[in-house]
């Protein structure tokens, strides 16, 4: 039986990892940059914005974080002699790398410009640094969840036994990958630049916090809906395909 299950496997975790290090990397590389501009125009605040920095920072690594994880498990599995010659299940572990690589790459840059803005409003309204945060961690937190998605996604297709050959299954397993992958990155970029905005607003205008958070959580509600698509239609695929 020629094995075409594991080149497969190795093939799915480096798109994983490979696409999942872009977003977290951009995004921290630019929350970064914006406390490094704080810190030059408020220096007072330096401890204050290094630590807003951090926490957005690990905020933007968590979409990079499930990446990893589909790549270890995908680099540690072990099929069964039976699939080993299924394109099914070849098919099954490439969309599982694809699903959380490729839609990490909205969520870890959307979560970086909430959280890099974020940083810029502190440097400019320290007073207000605590509504700054708030609104930073729900445009982060919100930003992440298309990535969460894909992460489900792939352990669905890591954990499912398809030991068939049937090249109709095995397209609709790769093109779960690609649909959850794809329709992640979208949701996470716009509801980052809803949460970057919002900062903004909150620095210039604190005392209407609470519409402006309102606002970003309806806004993000509207932006998520597109991945929601996605997951439905990636799971109609593995089951009814």
């Amino acid at each position: 039986m020629y094995d075409i299950v594991t080149p497969a496997t190795f093939l799915g975790a480096g798109f994983a990892m490979g696409f999942g290090a872009i977003g977290a990397a951009i995004g921290e590389g630019y929350t970064a940059a914006q406390a490094s501009s704080g810190m030059s125009r408020q220096p007072r605040v330096q401890g204050e914005l290094l630590r807003t920095m951090l926490v957005a920072q690990a905020v933007a690594e968590s979409s990079g974080i499930f990446a990893l994880v589909v790549a270890v498990s995908l680099v540690f599995s072990k099929h069964d002699e039976a699939s080993l010659g299924s394109i099914e299940q070849a098919m099954a572990v490439v969309g599982a790398g694809l699903a959380v690589g490729v839609a990490a790459i909205g969520s870890g840059i959307g979560a970086g410009l909430s959280g890099g803005r974020g940083c810029a409003g502190i440097a400019r309204h320290p007073g207000v640094s605590n509504k700054i945060t708030v609104t930073m961690l729900l445009g982060g937190a919100l930003s992440t969840s298309p990535s969460i998605f894909g992460f489900v996604i792939a352990l669905i297709l890591i954990i499912g036994s398809y030991p068939g050959d049937s090249s109709v299954a095995a397209a609709g397993l790769l093109g779960a990958g690609i649909a959850m992958g794809a329709g992640g990155i979208g949701p996470g970029l716009g509801i980052g630049v809803a949460g970057m905005y919002a900062c903004d607003a909150i620095a210039c205008k604190s005392r209407y916090s609470a519409a402006i958070n309102r606002t970003l959580l309806i806004g993000a509600a509207v932006s998520e809906s597109t991945s929601i698509y996605a997951f439905i239609v990636a799971v109609s695929l593995i089951y009814f395909t």
